[in-house]
């Protein structure tokens, strides 16, 4: 399966997406957003390269697998903002991610019931400075429910405060 019928998107009362090993699929309908019912997103061993635009409508998410940050308004890490995200999340494309207030849009310190946390900068994609992937990886500071963390690709200087000092 490459795609996904647009009509799926109609279905608002979808409480759970299984999309584990579609591994042809590479994005999803841009109107997703409208499975408002939809509690789990399951993309294991999807190969998608984008991800919907305003996902932060679906505030019944639970069950996110991954999530791609992107340049435009409605990709952004703020759509994390309000779903109270259960059990792990990869945040893929930090390097998209211009400052350390866009990243605490994201406000990972409030999902309480998040229990591993991967973060993950492309090696291929162009860089600033060292000091901002800092800051920016400061801001993602998660909740201290968290019991497992992956970060990936980070070039930073040092490492945030939260990591260096337990509460």
């Amino acid at each position: 399966m490459r795609s996904l019928p647009k009509q799926i998107c109609k279905l608002q009362n979808l409480l759970t997406l299984d999309l584990h090993n579609c591994y042809y699929l590479s994005c999803l309908p841009k109107q997703t957003s409208k499975l408002v019912s939809l509690r789990n997103l399951l993309l294991d061993g999807c190969p998608l390269d984008c991800m919907p635009p305003r996902i932060g409508s679906l505030t019944c998410l639970k069950t996110l697998g991954f999530y791609f940050v992107g340049r435009k308004k409605g990709f952004q890490l703020g759509e994390l903002r309000n779903l109270n995200l259960y059990g792990s999340i990869e945040i893929r494309h930090l390097e998209r991610v211009k400052n350390d207030k866009d990243a605490k849009e994201a406000n990972l310190s409030a999902k309480e019931n998040l229990r591993s946390l991967i973060i993950d900068w492309d090696w291929l994609e162009p860089r600033r400075y060292e000091s901002e992937e800092v800051e920016v990886l400061e801001a993602l500071k998660p909740h201290s429910n968290l019991t497992s963390s992956k970060i990936t690709g980070f070039k930073g200087i040092r490492l945030p405060y939260w990591m260096n000092h337990s509460v």
